[in-house]
């Protein structure tokens, strides 16, 4: 009993311990409950609400209906619904708040069967959103020491190992140098043993190969073989990392890591004609050693360094031309361009895949994303171009230019008198042609009868050719083809203007020449006639006059045509110039009419012009005012002097697209003529809208002074636009110029037709001055070969000018011209890389979230990788070059753990196939672990205390026994280390493309080793907006230079060698695949290429060689092997030259493993 009350009183104690318990936690509770001015924190309060019952749906993984929660832009804009779900001071409006509350149960979320917001959350929730919906930045920071695995082998600092000490005898004379120490330590604790030395002759080739990419000669294999001085391999080795040679086989190299190559990529794919100027410079610097380090800073910020072309390194990646008015996109191809360069940089020169902190931070490696925008705020300033080289020749260049553009100008002062004024009365060109044999009118032309056919007009410059340019006081031809009839006394065609008032009319035709023969006939009538109906009705005579007869074998101006234009059978078509018809008064419904002669001879119909007369007068032009057509480079417009305070310039047309607009300048009348247009005097310009998504045509660039397409405005409609210029203050203004590209280069977006209207005051009250209707239409312009600006169809109307007069004015025409050759022969000297443009950057980097454009963060400065040491001590207002010459010098820098030995490793890939990190560019957590860890510091430390000398360590390593070591295999070899990681032998490898083009190139006797300038093409060429890349189906010896000469087609590659593997420049290529297809095969025995260059190499057997097949055979193996064949090989030769002859044993040769391995 006493234990039963004990029990129930111990119960008893329990329970009312924990009754008390709850009562003073409820009591807490309730007194820490949040009241109407408790400050609602959301990382505590709110965020706990939202992940447990939102985020499922709308979080970060999943945003249903678009809304994501997660994100305050996204939670402030909304999702699907368009209503803001939080909206900060307004609960009431917020419609997450409408929906957690809702008395429906269709539209209350969180949805049925999940559990529903509480009363308690619902409370909390609208504290927070009244109180301002506080939502602290997610802010990314850069990665702290704790989080850095600083046990990782690559991050840590760089210490020179002991070489290990060898207690072999054999060993110790078999180490050359520490490698062999290093290498042989690890052979023997696997249980393997090096392999013997080489014979000479596989040394020699090895060597060269792996130096130069080309097989040696005859002769100096034989030198070597024969040499037997104790410094026999150090004098060969050193006499090929001098060869010039040694630098296009590791340049090429350098160009796979960095993706080189000479077309932009992606779907135009257009070319980098300037591109080829890095590819020299990586070539030079091989050659001459440049420190790596000094390689490094050049490549980043060579333009600060005194090497200008290096930084093409930058740029040398792919970029999408396309643009798009759909700024998300053109955000999003800026974000990708710097990308590239973030990851190229970070890959190549330490290893590392820093793009992949794009979005997030690095899932295995220190790179934060705060660092990966660091890095992009220093590459903010770079975008892809091209730019001038600057150099003594470009200055003394730059000088010549000026002086012609200033005897230009003065050229060009006289000239502007002799402009013909625009013609701003209704002016108005009808030709003859209709859009299609089914059709018989148009709104302006009708054919009254079915017609006989179409002609054009002979091709050539002579007048009355199809691109007769016109001269002093005559048109150019502006027809483009005639029609003709077969019609005696027949109405056939009509022009109907639409014109009312006096109007001059002037006739043209389609010239059919008399013979000069018996042989030949009449070809056009003599008496065709042209009739004015007032009213257009045809039904009606009354009211119609002839205006005039024309004998259409005649030119306008009543002559024939010269004989030397016509020759003896006058079979030529030749346009016949305007035929003034006099004025006439013209109604809306009025008609010229076109009839057949008295004769079944052909009548012809071509072009007819219309000019409004204002005066009373009755005097006739010879010529209409017309004036050139429009002209890609630069037009005229030239006026009476006019008070202007705006001048706007209003596209209603163009040939193609938007139009876009070079530059608009505007000269004040007067001796001190001068451009009032440009915003460095204080003008502004405003327009109808501007194409967004282009750095290079932005509506700063219509008055900025700078030409050419890159500095240009385009409209954001299609086919018109205007843009406006506010004068600093109201000027007397008589001449404008304006142009689509001045220099020449873009013959798309051109404003074909327009109007030039200015105004004197703020309210705007336009007075037109100047528009295309009075110039030739632009379909007609004459086709130059000349970039000229004063010719290729300008022309200057004499109406009243005397006779010395027009002679100083074909004087000065003369010189205009010779001086704008002239400076179209120094634009060409001038030297332009594509090596990048730099400018200062206009905005300040943010983090972005999840690497969205649109999802702007903290502002970030420019930096490196904060996990590594030092600070690059870079703010926002750091110039440009120095952001980049500061990175290069902490990537460069000895501290750096990374740089040295990722160089080192990439040259022991090349001399090995493999390197002693498996991953060349990935020295990370997810690369891979080196097999000689300590060799790889060793060399490390070697290669910075030579001063950072690639060719010191190339002579390490060529003269290692680890190198000159025999390819043959062994049984143990293979079953302990089968992939020779370990390098108990010399791995044996494929050549390279490069290699096996130009080793057979150099075997046939066929190549070209010109070094440097441009590449060689292997496409047929083409000018598409798209490029199509169609293989050549011949070569000659202007396509035999060494392959790394060969221009680099992005997406395309050697019809014969890209199947060996040949990377096309797309993306970074640290190391190749080796790949073993049928293709490759096919290629090399039955390939347009092999086939010739067989044929080459039997000529050369032949003619080096006597005739007998012996002796071609033995000269064959010594060209392509470097040694004498043995008797089986003779004779299995002889008889494969005997049944089938020279060139195929030559096909053959080049189809053995002997000659495509590197043993």
């Amino acid at each position: 009993m006493k234990k039963e009350k004990f029990q129930f009183s111990r119960i008893f104690l329990i329970v009312l311990t924990i009754g008390l318990s709850c009562i003073n936690y409820l009591t807490a509770a309730k007194q820490n409950k949040p009241n109407k001015d408790t400050k609602i924190s959301f990382n505590s309060d709110i965020e706990p609400i939202l992940a447990a019952k939102c985020y499922q749906c709308h979080g970060p993984n999943k945003q249903k209906s678009s809304l994501n929660l997660h994100d305050e832009q996204s939670a402030l804009h909304g999702g699907g619904s368009m209503k803001p779900a939080i909206v900060p001071g307004k609960s009431s409006e917020s419609y997450l708040i409408q929906r957690i509350t809702s008395e429906n149960k269709i539209e209350r979320m969180p949805p049925a069967e999940r559990e529903p917001v509480t009363p308690e959350e619902i409370r909390l929730l609208r504290m927070w959103i009244d109180q301002g919906a506080d939502w602290p930045e997610k802010t990314v920071t850069p990665v702290e020491n704790q989080l850095f695995k600083k046990d990782h082998w690559a991050f840590q600092p760089v210490v020179r190992p002991k070489v290990p000490v060898l207690n072999n005898a054999a060993d110790k004379a078999r180490a050359r140098n520490p490698i062999d120490n290093f290498i042989l330590n690890q052979l023997h604790k696997k249980g393997l043993s090096p392999s013997k030395e080489a014979d000479r002759t596989t040394l020699i080739r090895r060597w060269s190969q792996t130096l130069t990419g080309l097989p040696p000669s005859p002769e100096d294999v034989e030198q070597f073989v024969a040499d037997h001085n104790p410094d026999a391999y150090e004098r060969l080795v050193e006499q090929l990392l001098a060869s010039p040679h040694y630098g296009e086989r590791w340049g090429q190299h350098w160009l796979d890591i960095v993706r080189f190559a000479e077309t932009s990529g992606f779907e135009v794919n257009t070319p980098r004609p300037n591109a080829w100027h890095y590819r020299d410079y990586v070539i030079q610097a091989f050659n001459k050693d440049t420190p790596y380090n000094q390689f490094i800073l050049e490549q980043l910020a060579g333009d600060t360094v005194g090497a200008d072309i290096a930084t093409g390194f930058l740029v040398a990646g792919p970029k999408d031309l396309v643009g798009s008015p759909d700024i998300r996109l053109t955000l999003a191809q800026r974000m990708d361009e710097l990308h590239d360069m973030i990851n190229t940089t970070g890959m190549t020169f330490m290893g590392l895949t820093t793009g992949c902190a794009r979005c997030h931070d690095h899932k295995f490696d220190p790179i934060s994303q705060h660092d990966y925008y660091a890095m992009q705020a220093v590459f903010s300033g770079v975008k892809h171009g091209d730019r001038v080289l600057n150099s003594a020749e470009y200055e003394a260049n730059q000088k010549k230019t000026k002086e012609t553009k200033e005897k230009l100008n003065q050229i060009k002062k006289q000239l502007s008198k002799f402009e013909p004024l625009a013609f701003t009365r209704k002016t108005l060109i009808i030709d003859d042609q209709l859009p299609g044999k089914e059709k018989t009118s148009r709104t302006d032309a009708t054919t009254l009868m079915e017609i006989g056919g179409t002609s054009g007009y002979t091709s050539g410059k002579k007048r009355g050719e199809r691109s007769d340019p016109g001269d002093l006081g005559r048109l150019p031809n502006i027809g483009k083809e005639y029609t003709w009839w077969k019609a005696a006394q027949k109405d056939v065609f009509t022009w109907n203007p639409g014109l009312s008032g006096r109007h001059q009319i002037w006739l043209s035709w389609g010239c059919g020449l008399s013979g000069r023969s018996n042989t030949t006939k009449a070809l056009h009538t003599t008496d065709a006639e042209y009739h004015l109906d007032l009213d257009g009705d045809l039904k009606t005579q009354d009211d119609r006059k002839l205006i005039a007869i024309i004998n259409q074998q005649k030119l306008a101006d009543g002559s024939e045509a010269p004989t030397e234009l016509v020759g003896a059978s006058g079979s030529k078509n030749l346009w016949s110039g305007l035929y003034a018809a006099g004025i006439h008064e013209l109604h809306p419904t009025s008609r010229i009419i076109l009839r057949g002669g008295s004769s079944a001879a052909p009548v012809t119909a071509d072009t007819v012009v219309f000019q409004q007369v204002t005066d009373s007068l009755n005097s006739q032009e010879a010529t209409p005012q017309l004036r050139p057509a429009v002209q890609t480079r630069q037009n005229s417009e030239r006026f009476k002097p006019i008070e202007a305070k705006f001048v706007r310039f209003t596209v209603l047309e163009t040939n193609s697209g938007q139009p876009c607009i070079d530059e608009l300048e505007i000269y004040t009348e007067g001796s001190d003529s001068h451009n009032v247009a440009l915003a460095s005097v204080g003008a502004k310009a405003t327009a109808s809208g501007t194409l967004p998504g282009y750095d290079i045509h932005k509506l700063q660039h219509i008055n900025d002074g700078l030409y050419g397409n890159s500095y240009s405005w385009i409209s954001n409609e299609t086919g018109k636009g205007w843009v406006e210029i506010e004068l600093a203050q109201k000027s007397a203004i008589s001449r404008i110029t304006w142009g689509r590209d001045q220099k020449g280069n873009f013959g798309d977006r051109i404003p074909t037709q327009y109007k030039i209207e200015v105004a004197a005051d703020a309210m705007r009250h336009w007075n037109l001055i100047s528009s295309a209707e009075d110039r030739i239409p632009f379909v007609s312009a004459p086709k130059t070969n000349s970039s000229s600006k004063n010719n290729g169809g300008l022309f200057y109307p004499i109406r009243d000018f005397p006779k010395d007069a027009i002679i100083a004015l074909k004087d000065l025409i003369g010189q205009a011209k010779a001086l704008d050759e002239k400076l179209d022969e120094l634009a060409m000297d001038v030297p332009m890389i594509y090596a990048g443009q730099f400018d200062q950057p206009e905005e300040l980097t943010h983090w972005l979230y999840r690497g969205d454009p649109f999802q702007k963060r903290d502002v970030v400065k420019p930096g490196g990788i904060s996990a590594f040491k030092g600070n690059l001590n870079l703010d926002n207002d750091t110039l440009e070059s120095q952001r980049r010459l500061r990175l290069a010098q902490w990537i460069s820098n000895e501290e750096n753990p990374l740089t040295a030995r990722v160089m080192v490793n990439r040259i022991w890939h090349y001399h090995f196939g493999e390197g002693i990190v498996k991953s060349p560019s990935d020295f990370g957590i997810n690369g891979g672990e080196p097999t000689h860890p300590k060799l790889l510091d060793w060399l490390a430390s070697e290669f910075k205390d030579s001063g950072w000398s690639i060719k010191s360590i190339q002579r390490l390593i060529l003269l290692s026994n680890t190198y000159t070591q025999s390819s043959r295999p062994t049984k143990h070899g293979l079953a302990v280390d089968a992939d020779c990681r370990l390098l108990w032998r010399f791995p044996p490898r494929r050549l390279a493309a490069e290699v096996i083009r130009d080793s057979i190139l150099q075997v046939s006797g066929a190549i070209d080793l010109t070094m440097g300038g441009v590449g060689y093409e292997v496409f047929e060429p083409n000018t598409n907006y798209v490029r199509v890349y169609n293989p050549k189906k011949e070569f000659g010896p202007s396509e035999w230079r060494r392959m790394v000469y060969q221009r680099k087609i992005r997406m395309e590659g050697d019809a014969t060698f890209e199947a060996f593997d040949c990377p096309d420049g797309g993306q970074v290529c640290p190391k190749r695949t080796r790949s073993i297809t049928a293709l490759q095969a096919l290629n090399l025995l039955n390939s347009h290429f092999i086939i010739q260059q067989a044929d080459l190499f039997s000529q050369r057997l032949s003619q080096e060689t006597s005739q007998n097949i012996s002796d071609q055979v033995h000269y064959g193996f010594q060209l392509a092997y470097g040694r004498k064949p043995d008797q089986q090989e003779l004779q299995k030769s002889i008889a494969l030259v005997e049944s089938h002859g020279l060139p195929i044993f030559c096909r053959a040769i080049f189809n053995t493993n002997e000659f495509m391995f590197i043993n």
